[in-house]
């Protein structure tokens, strides 16, 4: 069973600029999740995870930087590793 769910935030705090995020993250089987996330004026991340056993949890993400900074970081690799305490 494949299950997507769309993802939007805006976030605002006086004194710092407007924020938005918008996605779609996305789960088959409960078992292989995985999505995509655009940073407004910031960046790119797309994600991958498997539920391994019960609680266990072990992904990796991708973040793609567009803003002006990327002269100094082209993005980073990231990995998860997450255990479910409450089912």
């Amino acid at each position: 069973k494949i299950e997507l769910q769309p993802l939007f935030l805006f976030e605002y705090l006086r004194g710092a600029p407007p924020y938005f995020l918008l996605g779609m993250d996305g789960s088959y089987s409960e078992f292989l999740y995985g999505g995509i996330v655009y940073a407004w004026k910031d960046g790119l991340k797309i994600h991958f995870a498997i539920k391994a056993k019960d609680n266990w949890m072990f992904g990796t993400a991708y973040d793609l930087v567009l803003s002006p900074i990327r002269k100094y970081n082209s993005g980073t690799i990231e990995f998860l590793v997450s255990y479910k305490i409450i089912k």
